[in-house]
């Protein structure tokens, strides 16, 4: 029997990362629902007129917007639904995996937020080239974890973001811009001005559906230099050590320049270091890409990140 030694092609080293993502975050949420406290029939969450938690499901909910999401998609109250819907991928998403059952659509949410880690593991691997291999670290890093432990959509988003800008692509550029409007920095940055027009597009008809408390809302996330007030300056110590390693390498700098002046701007709603990492995420796989990637390395001229 002869054993084929030829070295994988950059496609199937990809595949491969992608599924070791899936294997490391279906690990972390099972660590996260084992340690997760359940209160059965607990009413109220924050400023949710009505929500139950009787599950480690809806309980991990609570830990992000799962919890508004959830109400959305079931057809309960939710405070300020239209500065939901202007995000619509994740909630189109996690009704269709859930077949719009009711009583599906919280265990969607556990799909789609593994999936996501394991687009972004794929997405990494085929950014790092030769460090393929290193491409499913990306799960760990604690934007990505803070994703997973509400079950959320950042790692989808950020993978969208990452194969859009490598290949080029509109279409996953606009996905990424539907995840969540910061990942459009990716769009601007590859000078692409379509999937910013229909984000652009879509956020004007959710306004015009829900009015203007959807912009209102959005800016409360905005204040100059407001994340150094957090209390999480460990973790805000970190997110800046990755930025400079992501701007001081040629092939990361012009996205992290980018991201690194978004950091800036982020107000007080991001004061805490679960959502700021969220956040933040893009910023941190480049500074994981620039610490990892092999110096000298060939890469193909569409894969060089360097600034336009």
């Amino acid at each position: 029997m002869t054993v084929d030694t030829r070295p994988w092609s950059p496609r199937r080293r990809a595949l491969a990362s992608g599924l070791l993502g899936i294997v490391f975050a279906s690990i972390a949420v099972t660590l996260f629902w084992n340690y997760s406290p359940v209160n059965s029939y607990t009413v109220a969450h924050g400023d949710m007129p009505y929500f139950v938690i009787h599950d480690h499901v809806t309980n991990l909910l609570t830990y992000g917007d799962g919890a508004h999401f959830l109400n959305l998609l079931t057809g309960r109250p939710v405070p300020d639904p239209g500065y939901r819907w202007h995000r619509p991928l994740p909630l189109v998403l996690v009704w269709l995996v859930g077949l719009g059952n009711p009583r599906w659509i919280p265990y969607a949410f556990i799909l789609v937020s593994i999936a996501g880690c394991g687009l972004l593991a794929f997405a990494t691997a085929e950014w790092l080239g030769e460090r393929w291999f290193l491409g499913p670290l990306a799960v760990l890093l604690p934007g990505s974890l803070a994703s997973l432990h509400w079950l959320g959509p950042e790692a989808l988003g950020v993978g969208l973001a990452m194969l859009g800008w490598k290949r080029d692509n509109p279409w996953l550029l606009m996905l990424a811009g539907l995840q969540r409007e910061s990942l459009l920095l990716f769009s601007l940055h590859r000078r692409r001005i379509r999937p910013i027009i229909a984000c652009g597009g879509w956020f004007v008809i959710v306004m015009a559906g829900f009015g203007g408390r959807v912009l209102a809302e959005g800016l409360t996330n905005f204040k100059p230099f407001g994340l150094f007030q957090t209390p999480d300056v460990g973790l805000l110590v970190l997110t800046v050590v990755m930025a400079v390693f992501a701007v001081w390498d040629r092939k990361t700098r012009g996205l992290a320049i980018l991201f690194t002046l978004f950091m800036l701007v982020l107000g007080p709603a991001a004061e805490s270091g679960r959502d700021f990492g969220r956040y933040l995420l893009p910023l941190w796989v480049l500074g994981f890409i620039a610490i990892v990637a092999i110096p000298g390395a060939k890469e193909p001229a569409s894969s060089s990140i360097a600034s336009t």
